[in-house]
């Protein structure tokens, strides 16, 4: 009977397996050893095959496979992936018909998804240029308020009754007032806001309205930045420590909580 109850208990993962790429198969079950702490989104590394790969857990079940399972050999200290990012690579996957862990590479930087790196250990040169990074990106001396127009207003009333709303307006129509009114109101509630930029070379000058209007550290998240940056941002934005994320297409993968 006690055997029984331990084998009851035992807890398996379903891990998106990186070197099954290819192999069309979604997830491997594995067994998660006694002790070690893993929730869906953790980077995990398992064995497969003659050798050892990493991969990414999706969901944990009690449930026995009815096959003989090998055990995760390590984890990452902190999942990588939030739950509501998990769910939206399975969406993803589903809808395109691809491999889930390619929607889960396209969710990491280069740098994080190949080593899990927490960001912790990096020179004092990297501190100094990411000191840099966190003073062109943090907050700046507030502006001074802007009074919405009469459409402007009408537009961000849409806005709070249907949370999804396309705003149409041709350019300099005053579109990026109503988008950054929503994202202080979005603030003010503690939540996190996601700023999208239609073209990398317009990041710059909207980081410096942002700054000036919202008031709020920011993340900046595009494919023109080094690797040890995007890494850096990508950190900054997972533990919640920029209030806004402002970014390319990409930055829609972004690991931004409470948003």
């Amino acid at each position: 009977m006690g055997r029984r109850a331990r084998k009851a208990r035992l807890l398996y993962a379903e891990v998106a397996v990186e070197a099954a790429r290819s192999l069309g198969r979604e997830t491997y079950t594995y067994a998660v050893p006694e002790g070690l702490d893993v929730v869906p989104g953790h980077r995990v590394t398992v064995p497969f095959g003659r050798r050892s790969t990493y991969g990414f857990v999706v969901s944990l079940t009690t449930e026995d496979p009815g096959v003989e399972t090998k055990p995760l050999a390590t984890a990452g200290s902190e999942p990588l992936l939030l739950p509501h990012q998990v769910e939206l690579a399975r969406l993803v996957a589903d809808h395109y018909w691809v491999p889930l862990v390619e929607c889960i590479r396209a969710m990491l930087p280069p740098r994080i998804r190949a080593t899990g790196s927490t960001g912790a250990g990096v020179s004092s040169r990297q501190r100094r240029h990411t000191r840099l990074v966190e003073l062109a990106t943090g907050p700046a001396p507030p502006a001074q308020p802007t009074e919405l127009t009469e459409q402007q207003a009408a537009a961000l009333e849409v806005i709070h009754n249907n949370p999804v709303t396309l705003l149409h307006g041709v350019i300099a129509s005053g579109k990026t007032e109503v988008y950054l009114a929503a994202a202080e109101e979005a603030l003010a509630e503690g939540l996190r806001v996601l700023l999208l930029v239609p073209d990398i070379s317009l990041t710059p000058q909207l980081v410096q309205r942002v700054r000036a209007r919202l008031n709020a550290p920011i993340a900046v998240l595009h494919s023109q930045l080094t690797e040890l940056e995007r890494a850096q941002q990508w950190w900054r934005t997972r533990r919640g420590e920029a209030q806004v994320v402002l970014g390319s297409r990409s930055a829609v993968f972004a690991p931004i909580p409470r948003l």
